[in-house]
Formats: C-alpha cells, structure tokens, sequence
C-alpha cells in the first residue's frame, strides 16, 4: 500500500483536482465534481488575462479584470500600446503604469514632457495629466478607482 505524502488541490473549471504523490514517486490525479458552499468559497479572485477579451482604448487594446470585485477599489489591466496612442486624459482615474515590455525607443509624453521609459519602470499618472505612450510597448495599469470608459477624455 502507497503512503500519501503530499495531497494539493486545484479548481480548475468546475472540477477539483487532487494530486497524490506516493512513495513510489508517481504521481495520480483524480478529478471530482466541486461543490461552491458557503464554506468553501475563496475569499480571492483570480484573473487570467489569456481568457479576459481585449478592448480598444487610446493607448492600443486594454484586457481588463477586477471590475466586479467589490473588494478591491481599483481594476488591473494588461494593455498593449500601440505606436499610435492618442493624447487624452482622466478627470477621475489615476492611473499607474509599470512596464512590463519596451522598444528600445519607447517614451511618454505627460502634459509637455517627453520622457524615455523602459521595462521594470513604473509611473503614477493622476487625474487631469495628458498622456500617450510613444512607441509600442506592453504595461500593466492598476487604475483607481474602478476604471470607467467615460472618464477618458480626448482634447
């Protein structure tokens, strides 16, 4: 008889997964129907980008998740600029982006400034600041509050 030495579990579309691992070192998975009781409800959320459809905005194609969390104030995009990104601006949103990938020619321009970025940098753009990104790149944007597509605003 295999001794149990580690049980993890996954849901993963309406099924719950067990993986056994046994003294032997193989491994056996076994599926179950998961019942969501008020006991096992997670008390997180999870995106996964892959599965959230793209929407066009000024900056490229915007995949955004979390706007149904009321946990959480704020929406969290992955959003791919491209080199055509219009000039516009937020009255109420402030956004943050962190760049995840960057030509190696890539800017901002904020307000009348034009500045270079690259991966791994972030900058916080607050209500009423014009902004474009310049050149293609892909970010992540943690806008706050919950983002809303008619606080985008075009001059």
């Amino acid at each position: 008889m295999n001794v149990l030495l580690s049980l993890t579990t996954r849901y993963n579309q309406g099924k719950l997964l067990k993986r056994r691992k046994s003294s032997d070192s193989k491994s056996k998975i076994s599926t179950g129907i998961f019942e969501m009781t008020e006991s096992t409800q997670k008390k997180y959320h999870l995106a996964d980008f892959a599965e959230i459809p793209g929407t066009a905005c000024p900056c490229g194609t915007a995949r955004r998740a979390f706007a149904d969390v009321a946990e959480f104030p704020g929406t969290l995009h992955v959003t791919e600029i491209s080199e055509d990104a219009e000039l516009h601006y937020h009255k109420k949103l402030t956004e943050t982006y962190y760049f995840l990938e960057c030509g190696s020619d890539a800017q901002m321009q904020l307000d009348d400034e034009i500045i270079p970025v690259h991966a791994g940098m972030a900058i916080v753009i607050p209500p009423g600041v014009r902004h474009r990104a310049l050149g293609s790149m892909k970010i992540i944007n943690i806008v706050f509050p919950k983002f809303d597509p008619a606080d985008e605003w075009v001059d």
